[in-house]
């Protein structure tokens, strides 16, 4: 009986004891539980910081290069075209890694910020000066590499299209200089035309001169920051652009007088006409008027007076054939049947002259 009592009380326990068992294995199963999630929040914290600090002083060692780099740029005033474009290149390298970096960045920003809410005051504040350090110096550094590529990229610009405006100036020259190398028409009605035509590149040229202002600003604008001996190339080509122009106006000019010359050759022509047919009236009076005085005196008067003036009126009735002949060739079937006429009345007049002359 004794055993048996010993074996019931060894192998069946009581309840309270069973009771305080299970509670204490909650307990230790609680206290395990959160001693694992401690250190999961511990591990998770220790990832977070070294996230963090690795990736913050690669960032800023990223920004502290680009920084060098700015500053050197602006160090220096002017760079020759070949740099600029060179200088671009890296810049634009530099905003490609900010691009690439930027969920970095991102992710930097929210790990300091999940370690401000478990760090103690002083890791708080070391924390704190971190992310405000890295958030400043992205910022400025990535709005100053955008701010000079845009400005390196605008003197790239310039000088294209100062290039492009000497290119387009020098074809559109060489048209005017063809147009002002044909030969003169021989035609009076051509001779208007080509007069409207003339008027039309005079009013080009004029516009030359705005585009040789606009020519002249780009070219200052790119000495402040492209080098001189770049610019001079540009320089050197607008001056020989301009001399040209310079040598078409004066060719154009000339060209304008011809045209004037031989659209008022008719007018010219009309005058001496007149005058030789208004001295051939007179000449005639003045022989005419030897009547009352004796054949010594007229002979001496002929030969000394009439004589004298006609050799000199030969000489413009000449001219007034040469120039009549060459208005009937540029002019229409009517007007060099009408400048024919003249000149046959001007040869009737004249040789009448020598009759009343050999009949004195």
């Amino acid at each position: 009986m004794l055993m048996s009592g010993f074996s019931n009380h060894l192998f069946f326990p009581r309840p309270e004891f069973i009771s305080k068992f299970t509670k204490l294995k909650d307990q230790w199963q609680s206290a395990t539980q959160r001693l694992r999630q401690r250190k999961s929040d511990i591990d998770g914290l220790v990832g977070h910081w070294r996230f963090f600090t690795t990736s913050a002083e690669d960032l800023l060692r990223f920004l502290t290069d680009a920084s060098l780099l700015l500053s050197a740029v602006k160090s220096q005033d002017c760079y020759s075209l070949h740099q600029t474009r060179r200088l671009i290149r890296e810049l634009k390298s530099k905003e490609i890694h900010f691009q690439r970096r930027q969920t970095t960045f991102e992710l930097t920003l929210e790990a300091g910020e999940k370690l401000l809410n478990t760090a103690n005051l002083e890791t708080k504040e070391l924390i704190d000066k971190k992310i405000s350090q890295l958030r400043d110096n992205w910022k400025d550094t990535e709005l100053h590499v955008g701010e000079l590529i845009k400005q390196l990229q605008n003197n790239v610009e310039t000088w294209d299209q100062c290039e492009k405006k000497i290119k387009e100036l020098k074809s559109r020259l060489q048209v005017l200089k063809a147009q002002s190398r044909d030969p003169l028409p021989e035609l009076h009605e051509d001779l208007h035309r080509e007069k409207e035509l003339i008027k039309e590149l005079e009013k080009s040229l004029g516009n030359w001169t705005q585009n040789l202002k606009e020519l002249h600003t780009m070219k200052t604008d790119l000495t402040q920051h492209i080098l001189v001996e770049d610019v001079m190339v540009l320089e050197e080509q607008t001056e020989h652009l301009h001399r040209q122009w310079e040598d078409l106006c004066l060719r154009v000019a000339i060209r304008k007088q011809e045209i004037e010359d031989r659209l008022n050759s008719w007018i010219v022509f009309n005058e001496k006409n007149k005058e030789l047919c208004a001295w051939l009236v007179q000449m005639e009076n003045k022989v005419l008027q030897t009547a009352d005085i004796s054949i010594e005196e007229m002979i001496e008067k002929l030969q000394k007076d009439c004589i004298e003036e006609i050799n000199l009126f030969s000489e413009n009735k000449l001219q007034l054939r040469e120039m009549g002949d060459q208005l009937m060739e540029a002019s229409n079937e009517t007007r060099a049947a009408e400048i024919e006429d003249k000149l046959h009345r001007v040869s009737d007049h004249w040789q009448h002259l020598f009759d009343v002359i050999g009949s004195r």
